[in-house]
């Protein structure tokens, strides 16, 4: 009886030489390795998603007189925003204001009003929101804009009737003559359907 090497009797058994046996084994360590790196990546943007959403390192309710900063890169709107959403209000407004010192449209300038206005309106500063609604109403009168900000104002006072008469004007208000008319007459319809 004559020994055999292991490596031999492999391959006689499965019918590969060598190479093509080391070949197979190495295209497995490839596609294992490529599995463990997606596993890796997803991973990484879960902890990523997870870490956003806690807040990451921006706190969300600054403590009084700490004002939190957003990122360099980000252009006006975005601070506004940012500001908002980190109960910065007045510097909100502040970065409002000076986006609509440059605002070349006057599109754009209503669009930077409703904006304040959303954003008055989530912190209770109805008499602002009022205001920017008026701004609104001078730029662009027979524009919706200025109804739905009233609407929203006059619901989130908790006065259903007053919100319902407003989205009924800024439904008159809206040009049906083209699809997005259309589309956001019915929204602006399920916006006042919805008041209870």
């Amino acid at each position: 009886m004559s020994f055999k090497p292991a490596h031999v009797t492999a391959s006689v058994n499965t019918g590969m030489s060598m190479s093509s046996s080391r070949i197979a084994r190495a295209r497995f360590h490839a596609k294992l390795m490529s599995m463990a790196m997606v596993g890796l990546v997803v991973l990484a943007i879960v902890v990523g998603l997870v870490f956003w959403l806690a807040g990451g390192s921006h706190s969300k309710s600054p403590a009084k007189g700490v004002v939190k900063t957003p990122p360099a890169n980000t252009d006006a709107e975005q601070r506004a925003q940012y500001y908002a959403d980190t109960g910065q209000y007045e510097q909100s407004e502040q970065t409002w204001e000076a986006q609509l010192a440059s605002a070349a449209t006057a599109s754009d300038k209503v669009a930077i009003y409703y904006q304040q206005a959303a954003v008055a309106i989530r912190y209770k500063q109805y008499s602002d929101a009022r205001k920017y609604a008026n701004d609104i109403k001078q730029i662009a009168p027979d524009a919706p804009d200025s109804y739905v900000v009233l609407a929203q104002l006059a619901k989130a006072q908790n006065n259903i009737p007053q919100a319902k008469q407003y989205w009924q004007q800024a439904i008159d208000h809206v040009n049906v003559d083209t699809p997005a008319g259309k589309m956001v007459r019915s929204d602006y319809i399920n916006q006042m359907d919805a008041l209870k």
